[in-house]
């Protein structure tokens, strides 16, 4: 349950934003994009702890993967998003950078946690 907690925060913060005012800055696709995240969230935590559990000497090697993964990832959904919604660029833009900063505080909370154990 701990591991997940991300995408919990995730959801509570975007039901609050989009009940205030300033749901006029998240894309129409918000959902998609969280669930984006959230599925990215869940397949970087399992390869992290397949690094954590088979061989903790390869651990940073798994974790460095799941970076450049991530990153690639993400490109490729601004990308495809982008050819599909040529309206909201920007604010597609804005709204990915917003939850990939969101999940990484929740990501490195996650990684000092686990290298405390190490």
């Amino acid at each position: 349950m701990k591991k997940y907690i991300s995408i919990l925060a995730g959801l509570i913060v975007l039901f609050l934003v989009m009940l205030s005012p300033l749901n006029k800055f998240l894309h129409p696709k918000i959902w998609l994009i969280f669930a984006f995240f959230a599925s990215l969230d869940f397949m970087i935590t399992t390869i992290s702890n397949l690094g954590l559990g088979n061989n903790r000497e390869k651990f940073i090697q798994f974790f460095l993967t799941t970076v450049v993964l991530k990153f690639i990832l993400i490109l490729i959904f601004i990308a495809v998003m982008m050819y599909l919604d040529k309206e909201n660029k920007y604010l597609l833009v804005w709204n990915v950078f917003g939850f990939y900063l969101f999940f990484t505080i929740f990501e490195i909370s996650t990684l000092l946690r686990k290298l405390r154990r190490f």
